[in-house]
């Protein structure tokens, strides 16, 4: 994140129900109280696609997480980057992406959520995550991993 951002959200959550409604109000907030464009957000997800409740859910009031390179169950469409559709013009459209997939790409507020508490890349995994938000980023993540990364 640049020097000229915000301090992070760390939000503690237990993985499922929890991260789910914290993936919720944090959406709400940015969007509603903060007026965050959609456009300007991405959800970035430490699991794959296919395992994300987050990308289950999809839905979240007025918001839809969106991903054109993905199918409804989370699978890759295998499609070349140029044939990837721009995200669409909806106001109510927030990119979701995943933090493997979402490697060098930047947007100005990222929420990240369903972070593993623990592996052998787990310090890479968050390195590439905290650095993909060039204005604020929010740290949605299990009690003793949100505990490690910073201060709630």
């Amino acid at each position: 994140m640049t020097e000229t951002g915000r301090k992070p959200v760390i939000v503690p959550a237990e993985p499922g129900r929890d991260t789910v409604e914290a993936v919720r109000r944090q959406l709400h907030r940015l969007l509603e109280e903060e007026e965050i464009r959609p456009w300007h957000i991405a959800v970035l997800c430490g699991l794959s696609a296919t395992k994300s409740e987050i990308w289950k859910k999809r839905r979240f009031g007025n918001v839809e997480l969106w991903n054109g390179a993905i199918d409804e169950g989370g699978a890759s469409l295998g499609l070349p980057a140029e044939e990837i559709p721009d995200t669409p013009p909806d106001a109510g459209i927030v990119l979701f992406e995943t933090v493997r997939r979402f490697k060098g790409l930047e947007r100005p507020v990222v929420i990240l959520c369903e972070l593993p508490e623990t592996g052998a890349r787990l310090d890479q995994l968050l390195y590439t995550a905290f650095t993909r938000a060039t204005a604020h980023l929010v740290v949605i993540a299990p009690p003793t991993l949100a505990a490690r990364v910073g201060p709630t």
